[in-house]
């Protein structure tokens, strides 16, 4: 069923994530980074691997040596599923996720709700790529591997078109067409057909 779909080792879940600083700065050219780190869930420590691919970054305001603006959009692909996986390695790195209560800095958080109308934290599951149901059944039919993706949703894409995100926004969606698609439900729904049309 959906569910063994989703928890099995072959499925691929990709995020997007704003992490806070410049990744050129840190890592230079090297835009592929494996945080192979064992992480603690429930006073139980278990193997945790998340891959974090740049797809573009931003040194903010160059006249200040760590400018608040500093940020880093990049796709995420954990390679196991633990709790705030995601959310701990790039805190692990010293690039936490803009937005994140927990593990971020409170007053970066601020400056991006004063200054980039962000008001939550900057995670979203881009697509996922789960193995066929039919696989997990032991059948034969229905082989296709099932294909999901999740543009991102208004209030964090608004973020990157801002004026003042032009170049980092250019960049990434040079790196990632998914980017660019607009939310859309056939179904209807508070993301349904006439959602832009309602925004209006």
């Amino acid at each position: 069923n959906l569910h063994k779909s989703l928890t099995s080792d072959d499925a691929e879940k990709s995020y997007i994530a704003l992490l806070r600083g410049d990744w050129k700065r840190r890592f230079g050219d090297e835009e592929v980074l494996t945080v192979d780190k064992p992480l603690k869930v429930k006073d139980i420590v278990k193997d945790a691997k998340t891959e974090f691919r740049m797809l573009a970054s931003s040194l903010g305001d160059e006249s200040m040596m760590y400018s608040p603006a500093a940020c880093s959009l990049v796709l995420c692909t954990p390679k196991t599923g633990r709790t705030h996986q995601i959310r701990r390695h790039a805190y692990s790195i010293g690039f936490p996720i803009i937005g994140d209560t927990r593990y971020g800095d409170s007053k970066i958080n601020r400056w991006w709700r004063e200054n980039r109308d962000l008001n939550r934290l900057f995670l979203h599951c881009l697509s996922l790529d789960l193995p066929p149901l039919a696989t997990l059944e032991k059948e034969e039919e229905n082989t296709e591997r099932i294909d999901c993706t999740a543009p991102l949703l208004p209030e964090l894409a608004n973020v990157l078109q801002r004026e003042d995100m032009t170049d980092i926004w250019n960049v990434a969606k040079g790196k990632n067409s998914r980017l660019t698609m607009e939310v859309f439900d056939e179904r209807g729904g508070t993301f349904g057909r006439n959602y832009n049309r309602n925004k209006v």
